[in-house]
C-alpha cells in the first residue's frame, strides 16, 4: 500500500476563496463586490456610525469624570464611569 501525504496550502485556499467571492473584473476593469458584501458593508457602516455618535455624546462627560478621578476616587464617580461604559456597549 502506497502512503500519501496531503499538504494544505492556505495561500491557494485564500486565493480560491477570494476568486469565488469576487467576479474577475467589471466593464471598466475594476473588481466588483457582490451585492451581499455591499449589504454587509452598509450594515457595518451604519452600526459604526451609531457607535461613533454615542462616543461623541459621552466623551465630554467621561473626560470630566476622568479628570476628577485621580483627586476624588469615590463610588459615585466609578459608578458613573461604569454606566458610561455600559451605554457604549449596549
Amino acid at each position: 500500500m502506497q502512503e500519501s501525504v496531503f499538504i494544505f496550502n492556505y495561500n491557494r485556499a485564500r486565493k480560491a476563496f477570494i476568486d469565488a467571492l469576487l467576479p474577475p473584473k467589471s466593464s471598466n476593469g475594476s473588481p466588483v463586490m457582490p451585492f451581499e458584501l455591499e449589504v454587509v458593508e452598509a450594515a457595518l457602516h451604519s452600526r459604526i456610525q451609531r457607535f461613533d455618535d454615542r462616543l461623541m455624546e459621552l466623551d465630554p462627560h467621561v473626560q470630566a469624570l476622568l479628570e476628577v478621578l485621580p483627586n476624588k476616587l469615590t463610588a459615585d464617580i466609578l459608578e458613573q464611569l461604569r454606566i458610561s461604559k455600559q451605554t457604549l456597549i449596549c
